[in-house]
């Protein structure tokens, strides 16, 4: 049973939606804004950003910023640890693992 060119693009299609899916397990708006609440200076982020890079390899920029690509990180860092919460915020557990 040969397929066509347009069956197999559909399915490469369905895979990736697929993989970007179940790429993202949480709601990152949430963590960039519960992340912003805990007014670190941008020093600090930095630090932060720093040590996430280290322990993720996630190349991020260390602007001092706690955007989507932070939160990414840190959810990142949670799963690499496999704390119980996969949240993207950077909460006390978080904390006391990534050393801050």
């Amino acid at each position: 049973n040969k397929q066509s060119k347009n069956d197999v693009d559909k399915k490469k299609v369905d895979y990736t939606k697929s993989a970007a899916k179940e790429a993202v397990h949480y709601d990152q708006k949430s963590a960039i804004t519960y992340n912003r609440k805990l007014a670190y200076s941008s020093s600090r982020w930095k630090t932060i950003q720093n040590k996430l890079n280290y322990f993720t390899n996630s190349k991020l920029d260390t602007d001092g910023v706690p955007g989507g690509l932070t939160a990414d990180s840190i959810y990142q860092f949670q799963s690499n640890n496999s704390m119980d919460k996969l949240d993207g915020k950077l909460g006390p557990n978080t904390r006391r693992i990534l050393g801050i």
